[in-house]
């Protein structure tokens, strides 16, 4: 039996041929014979299959409400996928916090350096002791600035219900609940935290519509459509909150004024 591969155009780009032929009848098993291809290949023939290559289906753009698509959603987290997901300041690439070979698809989608660290998104203000130490912040801050357009950085956690390579073991972990319903129902319905970045490749501009990052459509199970969110691309407020009474805003993003005045609503400094 002779077998060869081949480049094969007339069957597509992206094909290849395999040729059988058989060289003796005495290679055919007696029962096989009456199969009407082994026959012919018997006779004297070859025998082609073609082996297709096929493309990621393009994914599905769905809206972003409804219980249809948060079990979609949810489905596609638990399977590891990459979804795209609105927020209250930009469009972002969501997967489960749980599984770092999860999470490194959102450096690789973004052409991301793995010195830039990933924020975790919760369902609700709840959960964040759970994954940040934040006993020695102010009685009700955290229900003032969340949820809203604001990332807090906190000390992690050691039993942070996450993957131990999360930021690569960073002892600081940026923290969102934003201020939309769909996402936080996801994240609730999911269980547990999801890694979040903002959906477009790194150093291009931030997304507020779908249609502005379909270069990564390919790379989401899922694109989760709620429109045009904003028309500022800031971005959430990011907030050092490690020390006690005391903050540093690392980005003034979009919530920067109500954000300081919160802070010091409740009596705490700036450090810089």
């Amino acid at each position: 039996a002779y077998v060869r591969w081949a480049h094969s155009p007339q069957y597509g780009q992206e094909s290849l041929a395999l040729a059988v032929t058989v060289s003796s009848s005495e290679w055919v098993p007696q029962r096989m014979r009456k199969v009407p291809a082994v026959a012919a290949l018997v006779g004297g023939g070859s025998l082609f299959f073609v082996a297709r290559r096929t493309a990621r289906p393009r994914a599905c753009v769905l809206p972003a409400s409804g219980t249809d698509s948060v079990d979609k959603a949810v489905r596609a987290l638990r399977k590891g996928d990459v979804i795209a997901v609105p927020t209250d300041t930009l469009y972002g690439l969501a997967t489960r916090a749980t599984h770092m070979r999860d999470m490194q698809q959102l450096y690789d989608i973004k052409r991301r350096s793995p010195n830039n660290p990933l924020a975790l998104c919760l369902a609700a203000v709840d959960d964040v002791p759970r994954y940040g130490q934040c006993t020695h912040l102010p009685d009700g801050l955290l229900e003032a600035l969340l949820p809203g357009k604001v990332t807090v950085l906190l000390h992690k956690n050691s039993s942070a219900p996450v993957a131990a390579e999360l930021n690569f073991g960073a002892p600081v972990v940026g923290i969102r609940v934003p201020d939309s319903n769909f996402l936080r129902e996801v994240i609730g319905k999911l269980g547990s935290a999801i890694a979040l970045t903002s959906a477009n490749i790194s150093s291009q501009e931030s997304t507020t519509d779908i249609h502005e990052f379909e270069e990564v459509w390919k790379d989401c199970a899922y694109i989760f459509d709620a429109g045009q969110i904003s028309e500022d691309r800031l971005g959430s407020t990011v907030v050092d909150l490690t020390r006690s009474g005391q903050y540093s805003i690392l980005r003034e993003g979009s919530s920067f004024d109500d954000t300081v005045a919160t802070l010091a609503k409740f009596g705490l400094m700036s450090n810089r």
